[in-house]
């Protein structure tokens, strides 16, 4: 199996599953709607690299 690059420390301060990034509500609410799109973009990028 190959190793896994580190996640990042932005990736670490979220808590990430399979599924992608899971956030509260009120998180989601707090954040623009472009920075959530990169999010979601950085995201679909990770899991790519890891093969989920």
């Amino acid at each position: 199996m190959s190793k896994l690059p580190k996640p990042t420390q932005k990736q670490k301060q979220f808590s990430i599953n399979q599924k992608g990034i899971k956030r509260t509500p009120e998180e989601l609410k707090k954040m623009g709607v472009r920075k959530r799109i990169e999010e979601i973009e950085e995201q679909k990028e990770w899991d790519k690299e890891w093969g989920l």
